[in-house]
Formats: C-alpha cells, sequence, structure tokens
C-alpha cells in the first residue's frame, strides 16, 4: 500500500470516527447509553483503528469533547431533553451516587470559600547572602550600585531589618569615607 493509500484510508477512518462520536453522543444525550458505555467503545474504536498513534490521545480527547458539548448543555443545566433532573457530579438522571456526588458539592463549595493562601516569602528574615551580595556590590562599585537593576530587585526582597542594616553599614562605609 502506497503513502497516499494509507493517508487516506487514515483520513476515513478520522472522517468515520468523528461521525461516530457524535452520533454516540446524541443517543447518550436522549438516555441510549450511559455516559461510560458510550466513550470507552470511541475509544476503543479508536484504539483499534490506530487513531491514537495518528493524532494522539488528547486529539482523541479533543473530538469527544467537541462531539458531546452540543448535549453537555443540557446535562450542565441540570435536565435532560425529557425534563428530568440531572446530577451535575455525576450526569444521571437520577443521581447514580448520591452521597458521593453530595460529599464533592461540599467539597467544591469549600474550596470556593477558602481564600488562596498568602506567600510565605515576606514570613521569613531575608537571607543573610542577599545583604552581604548588595553590600559587596556597595563597596565595589559605591553608592550607584544600589540603582542597579539586579540590586534594585535585591532590595525589594528585603525586609525591614535587612534594609535598616544595609543602611547602617552604608552610612559606616560613607563615614570611613571608603568610596
Amino acid at each position: 500500500m502506497t503513502a497516499a493509500a494509507t493517508a487516506v484510508k487514515c483520513v476515513d477512518l478520522l472522517d468515520a470516527f468523528i461521525e461516530r462520536a457524535s452520533a454516540r453522543a446524541y443517543l447518550w444525550s436522549i438516555g441510549e447509553y450511559e455516559l461510560h458505555e458510550a466513550v470507552d467503545q470511541l475509544e476503543a474504536d479508536a484504539k483499534r483503528d490506530g487513531l491514537n498513534e495518528l493524532i494522539g490521545i488528547d486529539g482523541i480527547q479533543r473530538i469527544l469533547s467537541e462531539a458531546f458539548a452540543p448535549y453537555r448543555c443540557n446535562v450542565l443545566e441540570g435536565t435532560t431533553n425529557d425534563g428530568e433532573l440531572i446530577c451535575n457530579i455525576c450526569f444521571v438522571a437520577p443521581c447514580f451516587t448520591p452521597g458521593f456526588c453530595k460529599l464533592c458539592r461540599e467539597d467544591e463549595a469549600r474550596r470556593r470559600q477558602v481564600p488562596p493562601p498568602t506567600p510565605k516569602s515576606k514570613e521569613r528574615p531575608t537571607p543573610r547572602t542577599t545583604i552581604e551580595t548588595i553590600m559587596w556590590c556597595v563597596r565595589v562599585r559605591g553608592p550607584q550600585a544600589l540603582q542597579e537593576r539586579e540590586n534594585i530587585e535585591r532590595l525589594s526582597r528585603c525586609d525591614e531589618a535587612a534594609i535598616s542594616e544595609i543602611d547602617r553599614r552604608i552610612s559606616k562605609l560613607e563615614a570611613a569615607n571608603a568610596f
């Protein structure tokens, strides 16, 4: 078989897979399949037809997501096409695992309420190496070294105690006319 014939065969397999995904998504939306039945079979078909190697697993998942998207809108709104309530966790009407889904909803609500952790970098004292690096630059290049981009960045990471120490040490150098 030539490379062109192989490419045509793969394109036909890909087109057929996309059509099967759309059909199964529709059948899932009207209750003919459970979600796992529809998706598992499509993933097995993709593997069998060599589509995993052709477009990758992420490509397969993208196709499945696009096929099911028009029908998931109803699910995310909470009703089937018949108006029956659907669980927003397991996407089944009625809920397949009510206790588990309730715990998932509570956990999600807790996560939304907890503020993100504050950065801990400001809680630690400035490392000695940062202070000594700034002081070394000042001793070698004078007070104008404090205007250099690297030292401005270092100073921005310093706590109040470190700034006070650097000021005190620079004043001491100026008094000794070290520059």
